[in-house]
């Protein structure tokens, strides 16, 4: 068996310096440069906006007349699908991402049609409302505000 002493003596024979080098081919602030990348692009879906239970309300003028107008949207779909009350009318129609609202009723002899747009925030509502009875047809353009 070998003793403390000759096991260093052996291991001190074995070591060699190096010559020294250098490495030329990169530099030390490559390494801690930031990297650019670029963020992935993210193209969301519109979400059709929720307005069940909002009610507008205003005027719309035809021939110098002025006419109260009122818009109430009773329920909505989770695909859009509207029932709503236009100027005391039953309607059914359908909201879009873009908030485009269509909306037809019918009742006493006449049918009521809308198509409109809401703002972004949901605040007002415009568009043109058609009216049609017997020898009766009319539209006009509406802007109406929310009032619930």
């Amino acid at each position: 068996m070998m003793s403390n002493e000759a096991r260093l003596a052996s291991a001190a024979a074995c070591v060699e310096t190096l010559e020294s080098r250098r490495l030329l081919s990169a530099s030390v602030t490559s390494h801690l440069a930031p990297t650019l990348v670029a963020a992935p692009a993210v193209h969301a879906k519109p979400t059709i906006p929720n307005i069940a239970g909002l009610t507008y309300e205003g005027t719309f003028r035809r021939h110098g007349t002025v006419f109260p107008m009122g818009v109430a949207f009773r329920s909505e779909s989770a695909a859009g699908s509207l029932f709503a009350n236009i100027i005391g009318f039953f309607s059914t129609g359908a909201v879009k991402a873009t908030r485009a609202v269509t909306l037809t009723g019918s009742g006493d002899g006449a049918t009521v049609t809308i198509a409109g747009k809401l703002s972004a925030n949901l605040h007002t509502f415009t568009g043109k409302l058609s009216v049609k009875n017997n020898a009766l047809k009319y539209s006009v353009a509406f802007r109406i505000t929310r009032t619930a």
